[in-house]
């Protein structure tokens, strides 16, 4: 059985909890998923930046900070955080679409029109397997660069 490690970042426990019973009702004999909670800025970024969870799970509005969860990411990324996030928001707004896929978000879920167990279930899946992917085309460029420095080593050696 696989478990998904998920952190919600998010003042708002009834949405917390939200989370949690409908991620602890889709586990079946498969995935199992593992959910924790960080309420502030500067402990969830402390965990973001540990990569200990397999998705991250960010609301748009941080509390006790003046920065918003696409700020949170854009930093945690900044620090070394590697693992999957998706935003969490309750604004249509497609300007918020950009800046969450600007700030490296997988995705976001509009708290209103997806919190149903399967739509949510998916959007953690699939921004787990993009993160995998984005991963994988990154260490794919840096041995490609690897390669073109070594032969432009090559090349300047020949004169």
């Amino acid at each position: 059985m696989e478990t998904i490690h998920v952190l919600i970042v998010s003042d708002n426990q009834s949405d917390i909890e939200e989370i949690r019973n409908m991620l602890a009702s889709s586990s079946g004999a498969m995935v199992r998923f593992h959910v924790e909670s960080e309420m502030d800025y500067a402990s969830a970024l402390r965990s973001l930046v540990r990569n200990q969870y397999d998705v991250y799970l960010v609301d748009q509005i941080i509390p006790n900070s003046q920065m918003s969860g696409v700020d949170l990411v854009k930093k945690a990324n900044a620090g070394g955080c590697r693992s999957a996030a998706l935003l969490l928001t309750t604004m249509p707004d497609e300007d918020i679409d950009w800046a969450a896929d600007d700030a490296g978000f997988a995705g976001h879920v509009n708290k209103h029109l997806d919190f149903q167990e399967r739509t949510f279930r998916n959007a953690i899946r699939f921004a787990i397997q993009h993160n995998k992917d984005v991963t994988e085309v990154r260490e794919q460029l840096r041995e490609l660069q690897r390669q073109v420095s070594t032969l432009i080593q090559s090349f300047d050696r020949r004169g």
